[in-house]
């Protein structure tokens, strides 16, 4: 058994945990749920070693564990698997797996590593656990489900008695995540306990024995996997919220077209060709690689644009972001940190990154400008931060989306562009962001978004493309669909993508055999 015993932790004087408590027997799967904030990374770092505990203590079978570093956490059979990717892309599976050994096998007068050996106990770890992966394989050819299997073979390989997963199917599709859950749940039949922290509440329904609830760094409730999302929701928010809410489905009164993209390569043998109306929220959906994920990053300035565009009547081209920003199209990306935002500046400076010249003189930002349209996009889209000067890297992932948000709506931009608006944000930062793409739309701007969640994308989208091999395979109209349930139309959206997905399947095996 592991415990966490009256655990308080603080920041600056801040409290972020207040005496918690928690349980995570062997063999069990446990659930850890809240809002960006709640506390749940704090008290992943305290269980892996990353921070130390300040107060309270954590009881391994019984006995105090100190917990100083990710070696002591280690050395008392805790293993962890972060929710981004700590691969190196450009080795093998089987390096990737044993490089978190502390020693590698060696043979001959000359101590050469024994790469066979390596291999041999790679391959042996990976059919312990049911994967069917080479070992030979490079990491970077894999796709996002099978890097997170090897992530989670890497921390098996030190055979730990408890696991923690903080995200791990984050952006994944309906089938990977599938693959991932069917781990865990063989993991538990042999012993391990899990902890499974997720924003994808239906999933932790799926595979959880018990559920912890933390809400503004407390535990506020302990509850069976089988609870329902509704009553999850409540405990998680404090409040009386209805998730996934369909979006008024009508367009403007006279639709005019935005965006028209004919003869787009995205991978695939036909172009890609479709057109988006100003005030619709447009969807594009597909397993990876699909070409629906390469689309969004050409109409983004990510890549160069292959093919035609028009965008408002006009001819346009797009080889770089500043093409598509001068276009009035403000590209948000899936990987946030990395290409959306820049962590170490303030919230403020990066609400006016894409819009200088406007809060500018003589070259020179006008800090009385940048701090007033903070301060009127925090207080309009209730981010949450202690105050528009701290660095944005401080806030948590549904807060950092919408400062990407108030970043090109400062900046006058009539279309976006949004790769997995809600990937790492908790439920009631989903329902704020919708809310605010559907504004955008309802007012005449014009969303792009492209999505892994089915769910998602009929909850707020109008019209939802699904691509394979880098074309349309099917154009789902969920405006004209009002006779049948959202709930109908998930499942109709994932029967679609999962035909996909075996059609693929069908095609590899006859191109091996």
């Amino acid at each position: 058994m592991l415990e966490v015993r009256s655990v308080s932790h603080a920041y600056s004087g801040v409290l972020v945990l207040r005496r918690v408590d928690l349980q995570l027997a062997q063999g069990e799967i446990r659930g850890l749920v809240g809002q960006n904030g709640a506390g749940k990374s704090t008290l992943i770092r305290i269980l892996t070693g990353a921070e130390r505990l300040l107060d309270g203590q954590v009881d391994i079978d019984g006995h105090n564990a100190t917990l100083e570093s990710p070696a002591d956490a280690q050395r008392v059979g805790i293993g962890v698997v972060h929710q981004d990717l700590q691969l190196f892309p450009h080795l093998s599976v089987a390096k990737n797996i044993f490089a978190v050994r502390a020693s590698f096998p060696r043979k001959g007068p000359w101590r050469l590593i024994d790469w066979a050996q390596v291999d041999a106990e790679v391959d042996a770890t990976l059919s312990s656990l049911g994967l069917h992966i080479p070992v030979w394989r490079r990491v970077g050819d894999l796709d996002l489900g099978e890097q997170k299997l090897v992530e989670i073979a890497r921390t098996m390989m030190l055979k730990p008695r408890f696991l923690i997963l903080d995200e791990p199917t984050a952006s994944l599709e309906a089938r990977a995540s599938a693959r991932i859950l069917e781990l865990l749940l063989r993991l538990r039949t042999e012993g391990v306990g899990v902890m499974l922290v997720s924003h994808r509440i239906e999933e932790i329904r799926r595979v959880a024995d018990q559920i912890t609830i933390l809400r503004d760094g407390r535990v506020v409730a302990d509850v069976p996997g089988s609870t329902s999302q509704r009553e999850l929701v409540h405990m998680m928010l404090g409040e009386h919220m209805i998730a996934g809410v369909s979006p008024d489905r009508a367009l403007m009164d006279v639709p005019s077209t935005a965006v028209s993209v004919s003869g787009v390569r995205a991978g695939g043998n036909e172009p890609v060709a479709f057109e988006v109306s100003r005030g619709e929220i447009f969807g594009l959906t597909g397993l990876v690689g699909s070409g629906a994920e390469r689309v969004m990053r050409m109409l983004g300035g990510a890549q160069p644009l292959i093919g035609k565009l028009d965008v408002f009547g006009e001819r346009a081209a797009i080889g770089s972001p500043a093409d598509a920003a001068s276009l009035g199209i403000g590209y948000i990306p899936e990987d946030r940190k990395r290409e959306g935002l820049v962590p170490g500046m303030s919230v403020a400076a990066n609400i006016s990154l894409a819009s200088l010249r406007q809060v500018s003189r003589s070259g020179f930002m006008r800090a009385g400008r940048v701090r007033d349209r903070a301060e009127h996009y925090r207080k309009t889209f209730s981010i949450k931060c202690r105050d528009i000067n701290v660095p944005v890297r401080t806030l948590s992932g549904g807060n950092q989306q919408k400062v990407l948000i108030a970043k090109w709506l400062s900046a006058g931009v009539r279309i976006l562009v949004v790769a997995e608006p809600t990937h790492g944000v908790d439920v009631g930062g989903k329902v704020q962001i919708h809310d605010l793409l559907r504004d955008f739309a309802a007012a005449g701007g014009t969303v792009i978004l492209s999505s892994c969640e089915a769910e998602e994308l009929v909850g707020i989208c109008h019209r939802v493309a699904v691509f394979r091999l880098g074309r349309i395979v099917s154009l789902i109209s969920v405006s004209s669909a009002a006779e049948a349930t959202d709930s109908g139309l998930v499942g109709r959206l994932e029967d679609i993508i999962e035909a996909t997905h075996e059609a693929d399947a069908t095609r590899e095996a006859l191109e091996i055999g």
